[in-house]
């Protein structure tokens, strides 16, 4: 069986966001614009990280 491919940009995506919905600019004092541009130079140091690693575990739910 093979390992399940590990989407890493949607993982950044989604990580974004939830640092966005919980606020982080306003606690970092800048725009969310600022802050999307300041954290989007993370996604290729991300990717070139994550190419070699499967897939993390699917837990039975998110919150446990």
């Amino acid at each position: 069986m093979t390992e399940p491919h590990f989407d890493t940009n949607a993982e950044f995506d989604r990580q974004l966001q939830t640092l966005l919905e919980k606020g982080y600019p306003a606690l970092a004092g800048v725009r969310e614009e600022t802050f999307i541009e300041q954290v989007a130079g993370l996604r290729a140091t991300a990717l070139t990280r994550s190419a070699p690693l499967a897939a993390p575990p699917r837990r039975a739910c998110r919150s446990c």
